[in-house]
């Protein structure tokens, strides 16, 4: 068996919560990291491009080339990884960003480039990811960033596009540790949102609530019903996009299979779906679209699922200290 058959078939087999990876090779593999690799994830948005530097004019063989999206500049010297972090758009596309460091930079040996199916990257949308990134690099140990500011901002970035494009941040940073590509050495588990909303979390009580989401002409039932199971409940109505999923290109592998195996019929659920794993993408495959799911995800007593968490944390703090207080 040669080695590039045995490199895919190893890394065909490697999974990211329960999905396969999908990886594509040019060229003849000596190592992962001396050939192009394009790096995609069943039911993801996102596609990840790893080129060395010596093949980084080859990029223009592929259509992700003329693609808006972020990239990373990396080397590894012992213990030190050198990273610089920029976003290529229609003006400079991430084969001339490329042949621009390639002539003024001489430290690096690796690019990572990050697009999207479809290329929906828009410029408000770069420049949060180019400026969390570089966020995220400044935070982490045995990393020396080559950037010279600390990213550039346009306009105010609405809430529910930052919600959507942290959770992008979180896969793209486990997908890099999963295959190997681990540029933010000593990674610790980015989650902004976790941070600032300590009280999204799970619970008991949480998993008792069934939260409607009513946008985009879908009426959907979702039941958050552990850490990281979260299920779209059978009479669920989903966009007109699932009218006739066959006929529907954009729709993913997976999607398209929940109708073949009778999830799906014009639009209802009619069989429990519990594969997805973040509240994100739960609410993405019903309504097709982006919205702030913490806001717009709503119990019977119309409260939304922020507010019911927020309640629960609150209820729990308070009869902590009160058990504090008693003892």
């Amino acid at each position: 068996m040669s080695l590039t058959k045995a490199m895919q078939l190893f890394l065909q087999g490697r999974t990211l919560n329960g999905k396969t990876l999908q990886l594509s090779f040019y060229g003849i593999l000596d190592k992962i990291l001396c050939e192009i690799l394009t790096i995609k994830v069943d039911d993801w948005k996102g596609i990840i491009i790893s080129c060395p530097r010596n093949k980084w004019s080859d990029l223009k063989t592929l259509d992700e080339a003329h693609y808006s999206g972020v990239y990373f500049l990396w080397s590894k010297n012992k213990n030190l990884v050198t990273v610089y972090i920029g976003k290529a758009d229609p003006e400079k596309f991430i084969k001339d960003r490329l042949r621009d460091h390639d002539r003024k930079k001489d430290w690096w040996s690796h690019c990572i480039f990050v697009t999207t199916i479809g290329c929906t990257l828009d410029p408000t949308a770069l420049y949060y990811l180019e400026s969390t990134f570089i966020k995220v690099a400044n935070n982490k140990e045995g990393i020396k960033l080559d950037n010279g500011n600390q990213g550039t901002t346009s306009g105010v970035t609405p809430l529910q596009r930052i919600e959507e494009l942290d959770v992008f941040v979180e896969e793209i940073l486990e997908i890099l540790e999963v295959t190997g590509i681990n540029i933010f050495k000593e990674k610790r588990k980015v989650n902004i949102r976790e941070t600032e909303n300590p009280h999204r979390n799970w619970s008991e009580e949480i998993s008792k609530e069934k939260f409607h989401l009513n946008e985009r002409e879908c009426d959907a039932v979702i039941v958050w019903q552990k850490e990281k199971k979260f299920i779209v409940k059978k009479g669920s109505i989903l966009a007109k996009t699932y009218l006739d999923v066959d006929k529907q290109e954009k729709l993913e592998p997976v999607t398209r299979k929940y109708s073949r195996d009778g999830y799906i019929e014009y639009r209802k659920v009619v069989k429990d779906i519990s594969d997805f794993k973040s509240l994100n993408k739960a609410a993405t495959f019903c309504h097709r679209g982006s919205a702030n799911v913490w806001t717009a995800l709503k119990n019977e007593q119309n409260k939304s699922i922020d507010e019911v968490c927020k309640e629960i944390y609150e209820t729990a703090n308070t009869t902590i200290l009160s058990n504090v207080a008693k003892a």
